[in-house]
Order: C-alpha cells, then sequence, then structure tokens
C-alpha cells in the first residue's frame, strides 16, 4: 500500500504495478466553510521546519526575484529553527531588502497555526523531498493555491494548472539529488500573484478535492477499500 501512484518508482522493481494499492492520508476536517477574504497585499505562506531541504534559501531567492520584477506581497514563515537559524535568515533577509515582506514567527501550533493559513492566498513548499505532506492538505483545507516542488507524492495531493502550481518538471522527483531552481519558483509564483482571480479558484479547487478525498472519512473508506482489495488478491 502506498500513499500516491507517483511512489511507485520506489518500488517499481521489486513489486508488480498489480500488486500494489493506493491509499493517500487524511486530516481531520476541521472547517465547515470557505471564505475567500480579498486583500490589498497577496499573502504567501512557507509553513515547515527551517531546514535546508525544505527550500527555505530558494524560497528567499525566489521571493527576491518577485520583489525586483515589481511584484508586492507579503510572506509568512511559519516553523521551528532547525539547520536554517534565526541569525543566518534575518540577515539574508536584510541582504534582500525584504524587511518590509518577510516575517519568520517561529513554530506555532492548534488555532495559533491556523490563523497563518486563514490569512494566506498561497501556500508555498518548495522542499527538497516529501513523502505525502500533511501541511499540503491544511492547505488545501483552507483554500489555499499550493505552489510545491513535484516530489514524492505531493502530485497526488495537487493537480498542476488546476488547484495549484508544481515546479520541478512534469515527472515526480523520487530521488534525492533534486534542488529547486529559484527562478523557476519566482515564475510559478508571479502566475498568481498576478492573477489573484485565478489564485483563488485554483484554491477553491483545491478545497474541493480535499473534501472529496482527503478527510479523515475519505481515508477510512479508502483505507477498507484497500483491505478489501488486498483479501481478494
Amino acid at each position: 500500500m502506498l500513499l500516491a501512484e507517483s511512489l511507485y518508482g520506489d518500488i517499481a522493481k521489486y513489486v508488480k504495478r498489480e500488486n500494489v494499492t493506493f491509499c493517500g492520508n487524511g486530516i481531520p476536517d476541521v472547517r465547515q466553510t470557505r471564505t475567500v477574504i480579498k486583500k490589498e497585499i497577496p499573502h504567501l505562506l512557507f509553513l515547515s521546519n527551517m531546514m535546508r531541504t525544505k527550500g527555505v534559501w530558494e524560497l528567499l531567492d525566489a521571493l527576491a526575484i518577485l520583489k525586483r520584477r515589481g511584484l508586492c506581497f507579503s510572506c509568512d514563515f511559519v516553523g521551528g529553527w532547525k539547520d536554517v537559524q534565526s541569525e543566518d535568515f534575518h540577515l539574508r533577509v536584510q541582504e534582500y531588502e525584504l524587511e518590509d515582506c518577510v516575517c519568520a514567527h517561529g513554530a506555532k501550533y492548534g488555532m495559533d497555526k491556523d490563523v497563518f493559513f486563514q490569512n494566506a492566498d498561497v501556500f508555498v513548499l518548495p522542499s527538497y523531498t516529501e513523502a505525502f505532506p500533511l501541511t499540503v492538505l491544511e492547505a488545501m483545507q483552507h483554500g489555499l493555491a499550493v505552489v510545491a516542488s513535484n516530489v514524492g507524492g505531493i502530485s497526488g495531493q495537487i493537480e498542476d494548472g488546476i488547484t495549484g502550481k508544481l515546479i520541478g518538471g512534469n515527472t515526480p522527483v523520487l530521488t534525492l539529488d533534486y534542488m529547486p531552481n529559484p527562478q523557476e519558483l519566482s515564475d510559478a509564483l508571479k502566475s498568481l500573484l498576478s492573477d489573484m482571480n485565478k489564485c483563488h479558484a485554483m484554491g477553491t479547487a483545491g478545497y474541493n478535492k480535499f473534501k472529496k478525498e482527503f478527510t479523515l472519512q475519505a481515508f477510512e473508506r479508502n483505507f477498507v477499500k484497500s483491505l478489501q482489495w488486498a483479501i481478494n488478491q
């Protein structure tokens, strides 16, 4: 059993495709309705551990490109400091002259975390590697368009051009040598920031996909189907 079709490449030489079933994760459906709040300045959100392999530095590079191109935005970094340290991060923000549009908040949990999802328009996760990140499901639950690396099982969550934008090519990356390209990342973000109607439409599509496929109820149904399939096999 795998979380997403795109992860099959990891085991392709050991297991035949007909002997594999797929069941994506689900999370509690804590939002009963979705409300789009239009803002003067679009809000981007990065929410993960502050680690190099989560694409923190590449995202800062991409934001610097966006600012040079004259785009207005605000970007919140939410997550505990790991191998990216606070002092180094803030020095890079100053070097890029991003103090007026980038803010790091440290780790947040529960309702404190939800506030950032509620205030955002776009969720950004330019990771080097992932499996099936729950933060992407949380972003979809809050009706956010998602810009993420096409690594691991993320293409099983995000439909490129429909619920968000995938960077890194059309084929999911399953190796450990991928690094996001800041220019490609900035282009993907620009396409949303330049058309907020499209951005919000993607967020709505992502919300609908979440409600259909990624609630705990959907997970339970899919898990039962997978067990029934295995028994029948």
